[in-house]
């Protein structure tokens, strides 16, 4: 986001003041006493008293500037330029207020007066050298940022304004080293740490920037700021707390920072709180808009989002609140949602999918399929569906087709896991080579649905099926678990005699896809004992993936006590404090 504003105002003339007048002294009281509304007013009043105070004039127009009131600021600082055409500094904030509307050449003008009339003041070089940056003109901003630096080399704010320079343009040492220096020279000025916390950001060295931020924090704890962008580190720390925290705090601070706000709203976002992200996004836009900051670009993407997930008028919006419903493993209310909105919306085939999903993962399987099968039924509007959906807006003919294609896929996927569920494998089957073929292979997601037909197999029987589709899906995604572990029964399932006594598939996370015994061989060759090894190969690689993974304990329990391996009370143990169920027939050897 690009905030085009220059925030380099300045009161005093470029001669040295002895000390502060009247007017500064009481505006200072005013500011402590917490009083901020009156400073116009006091300011005005004097103006009154005398109409061509030069200084009452300039502190006019930056208090109006503070305040965003543009027409006012001008007006000021244009009397006050009446007043003494030698005021650089009134050129140089008529730059601030153009920059503010945009007006970029007209703001040029006024700092090519203002450097001319003044060419020893080293603010006007930066100011001027940070307008040419957001123009484009990258070789005048870095002459202009050094000649600053070498008018008033001990100024640390010019070495932070170059460093910022030379961050934005990727130079991240030469950026270092300009907030290495501006900390030596002001080490109490919180600019330093921030701004260098932005470069091990940018490295992704997320605690350095941590610690930096902190510092910042400590030297300037009323900054917003400085909480927005230690909200945005602890993100990328995966602290959502944290991150929720600092946000939070900095709307405290300053309940008109729309930035924060925004943030805000993507992490609501993100830990499935739609409600929460919509009315902050509602306050960003609408701050937004009452500062005047033209950013349409910015105010695209907030629409977008508002129309997307907080219209209620539109199936999105229930939709995006029944899947962060699932997502939380909340599957009761997230059918509650899609019953509401299949009354607005009763042919609408992605709500009916989704609606079979959450039935799914409540065990519902015969509501699941009959909600799956509406979806297919009602096909002919999901091409329409899938236009009006955000992530397609701009997409390509053929990028809709193919998403077109990947979510009839999924409803096939649907319906192959509630008739698996059902034990209607032999249509389950049907189902789920329809949806492979229209998933394509090893396309994005297709470890499962591999994995799904290979379930089916194991089911039918045919052990070697099973193991080609248990294999195709670790081809598509070397690092999925579970197909290791179901892999490892088809292998141990043609050694054995094994007895499946339920499937249970669908939502998330899927815990105890069956429960499965096997029998015991009185005799095995060679061939038969090294297939169990490999098998118990398989569940050994599934659990250095997921520690956590009961049904590799489970299976894995169970091949061992084939092998006659002892240990094998462990891995069973282990798999019931997992929340597994394991047949007490398996225990019966196993003590605490």
């Amino acid at each position: 986001m690009k905030i085009v504003v220059l925030f380099l105002l300045a009161l005093i003339s470029t001669a040295t003041v002895a000390q502060k007048s009247n007017y500064v002294k009481a505006v200072d009281a005013l500011l402590l006493a917490k009083e901020p509304d009156k400073v116009l007013p006091y300011l005005e009043t004097q103006l009154k008293q005398n109409p061509k105070n030069e200084e009452l004039l300039r502190m006019l127009g930056f208090h109006s500037l503070q305040r965003n009131n543009l027409t006012n600021a001008e007006k000021y600082y244009r009397e006050a330029l009446i007043v003494n055409p030698q005021c650089a500094r009134c050129d140089m904030n008529l730059a601030n207020v153009y920059a503010i509307k945009n007006d970029f050449k007209t703001a040029l003008i006024h700092l090519d007066k203002a450097v001319k009339t003044d060419p020893n003041d080293a603010m006007i070089w930066i100011t001027r050298g940070r307008l040419k940056e957001m123009m484009g003109d990258g070789t005048g901003a870095l002459t202009d940022y050094n000649t600053a630096i070498e008018l008033a080399p001990s100024d640390a704010q010019h070495y932070v304004q170059r460093g910022k320079y030379n961050l934005n343009g990727g130079y991240q040492s030469l950026a270092s080293a300009d907030f290495n220096q501006a900390i030596t020279l002001a080490p109490s000025s919180y600019e330093g740490y921030y701004f260098r916390s932005n470069v091990y950001f940018a490295q992704q060295k997320y605690n350095d920037a941590l610690v930096d931020v902190n510092k910042a924090i400590a030297l300037a704890p009323m900054r917003d700021e400085l909480y927005v962008s230690r909200g945005v580190i602890y993100n990328h720390l995966q602290d959502d707390e944290k991150t929720l925290a600092n946000y939070s705090k900095a709307i405290e601070l300053n309940p008109k920072y729309f930035l924060a706000y925004l943030n805000r709203s993507k992490t609501y976002y993100a830990l499935e709180n739609l409600d929460a992200s919509c009315t902050d996004l509602q306050t960003a836009k609408r701050l937004i808009k009452e500062n005047n900051i033209n950013d349409p670009a910015l105010l695209k993407e907030i629409e977008e989002d508002l129309n997307d997930y907080c219209n209620d008028g539109k199936a999105s919006y229930y939709y995006q609140r029944g899947i962060a419903s699932y997502n939380l493993n909340q599957y009761a209310k997230a059918i509650d949602l899609y019953g509401v909105a299949l009354k607005k919306f009763p042919k609408h085939a992605m709500l009916l999918t989704f609606n079979g999903n959450a039935l799914l993962a409540l065990g519902a399987n015969e509501n699941a399929l009959k909600s799956y099968q509406e979806a297919l039924a009602n096909q002919t509007t999901l091409l329409a569906e899938l236009k009006e959906a955000r992530n397609l807006a701009n997409a390509s003919e053929a990028d809709v087709q193919k998403a077109y294609h990947a979510t009839l896929a999924d409803i096939h996927f649907g319906i192959a896991t509630a008739q698996l569920n059902l034990n209607y494998f032999a249509e389950a089957l049907k189902q789920i080579t329809t949806a492979i073929d229209l998933k394509g292979d090893f396309s994005m997601g297709s470890e499962t649905y591999y994995n799904l037909r290979g379930n089916i197999y194991l089911a039918l029987s045919n052990y070697e099926l099973a193991q080609a589709d248990f294999s195709k899906s670790i081809s598509a995604n070397k690092n999925y678990s579970l197909a290791y572990v179901n892999r490892a029964i088809a292998k141990a399932s043609a050694v054995e005699k094994s007895v499946i006594s339920s499937y249970s598939l669908g939502g998330k996370p899927i815990r105890q896809p069956l429960q499965i015994v096997w029998g015991s061989t009185k005799s095995r060759s060679k061939k038969m004992e090294s297939d169990l090894i490999s098998a118990l190969e398989d569940c050994n690689n599934a659990i250095v993936m997921d520690k956590n993974l009961g049904f590799a304990y489970y299976i894995r329990g169970q091949l061992k006590q084939l092998l006659n391996q002892s240990d094998f009370c462990v891995d069973l143990l282990t798999a019931q404090k997992l929340g597994l169920q394991v047949d007490p027939e398996l225990l019966k050897k196993c003590t605490n």
